[in-house]
């Protein structure tokens, strides 16, 4: 009942205007607020969400791990970080961390989980840190992508 409601929020909230990436994420933080459906899959409880995470985390480490044996004090950048649910795994990896999502309420819920890492809202195509990174994670980003110019400017 819950998943139904938060969804026909988000419905309500979006049908009355042309498409915008953005409004709908926002929407959809602001329905699942403090949950992982907010970045997961809507249809999935929280502990299906929280097993799905667990598989990538793990995975993402130990891919990490292969081509970088020693993370600490290395860079990165979780591009599209959401409300961090695998930026923490980065940090506890030893990296020093910069986490970007063009939703202020994803990276509200991200500043208010304690990890420690820098969160910035911007949309990637705009994103300007002022230095480079080590390495750069794009999780559960590209499927959400609705505007190739956009994604083109994000490698300028």
């Amino acid at each position: 009942m819950f998943v139904t409601a938060a969804i026909n929020r988000v419905v309500r909230t979006l049908a009355s205007r042309p498409f915008s990436a953005r409004r709908y994420w926002e929407a959809r933080h602001r329905s699942f607020r403090g949950s992982l459906r907010s970045v997961g899959h809507v249809g999935l409880g929280e502990q299906a969400n929280a097993e799905q995470y667990a598989v990538k985390r793990a995975r993402i480490t130990a891919m990490i791990r292969r081509h970088l044996r020693n993370p600490e004090g290395k860079s990165l950048l979780d591009a599209g970080c959401g409300i961090g649910a695998l930026t923490s795994a980065y940090v506890d990896l030893g990296f020093d961390v910069a986490g970007a999502d063009f939703s202020r309420q994803a990276i509200a819920e991200a500043q208010s989980r304690g990890i420690q890492a820098r969160f910035v809202v911007a949309p990637l195509e705009k994103l300007s840190l002022g230095r480079r990174f080590d390495v750069i994670t794009v999780v559960d980003v590209l499927q959400h992508v609705v505007d190739d110019g956009a994604w083109s400017a994000s490698f300028a």
